[in-house]
């Protein structure tokens, strides 16, 4: 953009020393025509200030030419530049999306599967357990599965197309993991009288 800019103005005051080199050629003709007596020379006079005009036109005419290329190439330069900033972007972005999808998805499969390990020995001791712990974790295993369940939500809807949209999603999904690891925690503290073994978290 700063080449563009620069680029302009260099056209801009070439514009206008073309103008005052047109305007330098026509009053040559005006004060040629004042100063001659005869009509040849008139005649003789004129045709030189023309010439002379049209040479400078001509040659201004070439001179808007050449930098309009140089900005048309400066302009292509600028947009080859952005298309591969934006390329490089869009490549990082695909890397970091595929590299937390893949964290995430093992990290509630972990979760899940530690769940599934506390149902599963929950129902076998169920009887044998006291039944206020029984009770206790009768009430915390739906909260934990939801939790889970909104994990897996997340992640199959995750699919962000900026950084910031990124972070907010891996904010959320912190929040929400950091929601499952408490439930975990509580559980465990409930079934160490029962007997019951989960991995921890």
């Amino acid at each position: 953009m700063e080449l563009y800019e620069k680029a302009s103005a260099v056209h801009s005051a070439q514009i206008m020393k073309s103008k005052s080199l047109y305007l330098i050629a026509l009053a040559s003709t005006v004060l040629v025509l004042a100063g001659c007596g005869s009509s040849d020379d008139d005649a003789a006079a004129k045709a030189e200030a023309e010439a002379k005009a049209a040479a400078a036109q001509a040659k201004s005419d070439a001179q808007h030419a050449e930098l309009k290329s140089e900005m048309n190439k400066v302009q292509d330069a600028v947009a080859n530049s952005t298309a591969e900033i934006n390329a490089e972007v869009a490549k990082q972005l695909a890397a970091q999306k595929e590299e937390l999808i893949a964290q995430f998805t093992s990290q509630n499969n972990e979760l899940a599967k530690q769940v599934t390990s506390l149902e599963s020995q929950y129902k076998k001791l169920e009887k044998v357990i006291p039944e206020d712990v029984a009770k206790q974790i009768q009430a915390s295993l739906p909260d934990l599965k939801d939790t889970v369940k909104k994990l897996e939500d997340l992640v199959a809807k995750f699919d962000p197309q900026t950084i910031d949209q990124i972070k907010e999603f891996s904010s959320k999904y912190d929040k929400e993991l950091g929601i499952a690891k408490d439930l975990v925690k509580s559980l465990l503290d409930q079934v160490q009288s029962g007997g019951l073994k989960l991995p921890s978290f």
